[in-house]
């Protein structure tokens, strides 16, 4: 029994028909049950290279990342169950330790040693991440040094101490704090504020760190990228990494030293943050805020990821699966006329 074409091709669109209208429902159904939002907030729509999410949406990051100055450790703050709580990565070895319950500030003094804080009962702790340990710090009470012959009092803790370290704003109270490390392992810590109360002004106490063996340390251990179209060079590969304007927000471009794309990351609607290079050199490590105060009200994740540009391997494996995805559509689109064809020659025949 011979089938006319028109009947076949009349079955194919009613059997196409179904099929769209089936898919269109199934759709449906899957959207309702699929953590949407979730899945968009850890989302990079564009990518060049390889990226890798580090902290997912769902452990509602408070705040900035924080890389160790050798760039091996993180230090991330998370809420989980409504709990708040400090974790530290091991970025080598992608270990994960849980520090302190509550601890809301943490400061890398060095590579082996941070500085936590606690505003529970405003507790301060050293935390040693290549061995996972915590040690109380001591705080000095401020009774102590906090008069117009309180330098003589400081000095003497200084005698003491194998390391000095001074920050400022960190913890409870405004102003500039000292961490000390004794010789015999101890840690205290003593409060220098502005100046005011050790009868000094904000300048003379300024001036005055600069002549104490103090390390200042930095709110962010490792370099970042501050501002637009600013250049962060690798530490061992000859590439830089940067933000520039793109399209409405900007993008995290790695570019060779002859200014050669090698790797991007982008998230329309969502502001990057470079937290800094990797400890061998090879990739960056990248946090993304949701643009605009009220959007970053409505969608508070803060996702991290790892951007790092395709080994010569992964480059060429690359190229051979969109070779071939070329392939397939042309072949794909050239059938219906090689059917034609072959019908026509049958048809003659």
């Amino acid at each position: 029994m011979h089938t006319h074409p028109t009947d076949s091709r009349q079955r194919v669109w009613q059997m196409g028909i179904g099929l769209l209208l089936t898919s269109c429902c199934l759709w449906g159904v899957v959207l309702s049950l699929f953590p949407w939002g979730t899945w968009s907030a850890n989302r990079v729509e564009r990518v060049r290279g390889n990226v890798e999410l580090l902290a997912p949406a769902q452990w509602s990051l408070t705040g900035l990342v924080s890389l160790s100055p050798d760039g091996r450790f993180m230090a991330l703050h998370r809420t989980i169950n409504n709990q708040r709580e400090m974790i530290i990565k091991n970025l080598v070895t992608h270990e994960i330790t849980i520090a302190i319950p509550q601890i809301t500030e943490m400061r890398w003094l060095d590579t082996h040693h941070g500085v936590m804080f606690t505003p529970n009962r405003n507790c301060y702790y050293t935390v040693y991440p290549q061995q996972m340990v915590t040690k109380p710090i001591h705080v000095i009470a401020r009774d102590d040094y906090f008069h117009e012959q309180g330098w003589a009092t400081i000095q003497s803790y200084l005698d003491t101490a194998q390391h000095a370290y001074v920050m400022e704003t960190f913890g409870d109270g405004a102003g500039y704090k000292a961490v000390l490390e004794h010789t015999d392992h101890s840690w205290s810590l003593f409060y220098l504020g502005y100046g005011t109360e050790l009868g000094m002004t904000r300048t003379q106490l300024e001036t005055y760190l600069q002549t104490v063996p103090f390390i200042q340390i930095p709110r962010q251990a490792r370099p970042t990228v501050t501002l637009t179209n600013d250049q962060l060079p690798s530490p061992h590969q000859p590439w830089y990494v940067t933000r520039e304007v793109w399209n409405v927000n900007e993008r995290v471009a790695i570019y060779s030293t002859e200014d050669r794309l090698l790797a991007e990351a982008y998230k329309p609607g969502w502001d990057p943050y470079v937290l800094g290079w990797s400890h061998d050199g090879t990739s960056v490590y990248i946090q993304f805020r949701r643009s605009g105060a009220a959007a970053a009200v409505l969608q508070p994740a803060m996702p991290v990821y790892k951007l790092s540009p395709l080994t010569p391997m992964e480059a060429f494996w690359q190229l051979i699966w969109r070779s071939s995805l070329v392939v397939m559509v042309l072949v794909g689109l050239s059938d219906p006329f090689i059917q034609q064809r072959r019908h026509k020659r049958e048809t003659s025949d």
